[in-house]
């Protein structure tokens, strides 16, 4: 730790240790004693890939928030960032942005696919080959699975979801008309 700051949050590895200190109300990440960006009002997220040969965090400045890689600044300013999710096995990553109610998946830096009025955090299937998230449109939450909506709209975001361990199924336990189901 820095003299005179103050541990927040930390995250350990099988290789690698990263803490966030603070001191004088501002926020650092350190990576094995390194300091990993810049200075920030409140740091969230901190990640390690499968292998841990990248590390990942949000930080927030100037009311907005932005996605840090391996030390390395890397998106604009968003007003929200969801978790972060390393494709397993390989570099890719993904997390869902918004501006304002303008909100969209970011795979590898690029804003892709449809927009939505709030979305959850993307989540990769075991073997990487497939990716889901949430996104909401008319007060209504729609799985987006590898770039496709699937029916039905819940209710209220999903509270279990994922893909088996063979990956060749979705499922998800959500409420529609006030009642739980699963999918």
């Amino acid at each position: 730790m820095t003299p005179n700051s103050e541990y927040k949050d930390g995250l350990v590895g099988d290789t690698h240790i990263a803490w966030v200190e603070q001191r004088e109300g501002k926020r650092t990440v350190m990576l094995d004693g390194k300091q990993q960006g810049g200075v920030f009002e409140d740091v969230k997220w901190l990640t390690f890939n499968s292998d841990e040969t990248h590390f990942a965090f949000t930080g927030k400045r100037a009311g907005g928030w932005i996605f840090v890689l391996d030390g390395q600044e890397k998106s604009p300013k968003y007003k929200t960032i969801t978790y972060l999710s390393f494709q397993p096995g390989e570099n890719s990553y993904a997390y869902c942005a918004c501006q304002e109610k303008k909100c969209r998946l970011v795979v590898d830096g690029a804003e892709t696919g449809a927009e939505y009025e709030d979305i959850a955090y993307p989540q990769y299937s075991r073997d990487g080959k497939r990716i889901a998230f949430f996104g909401k449109r008319e007060k209504k939450w729609i799985a987006v699975v590898d770039g496709k909506e699937l029916a039905p709209e819940l209710d209220g975001v999903a509270n279990y979801w994922g893909f088996t361990r063979d990956a060749g199924r979705f499922y998800v336990a959500g409420r529609i008309k006030g009642g739980w189901t699963y999918i």
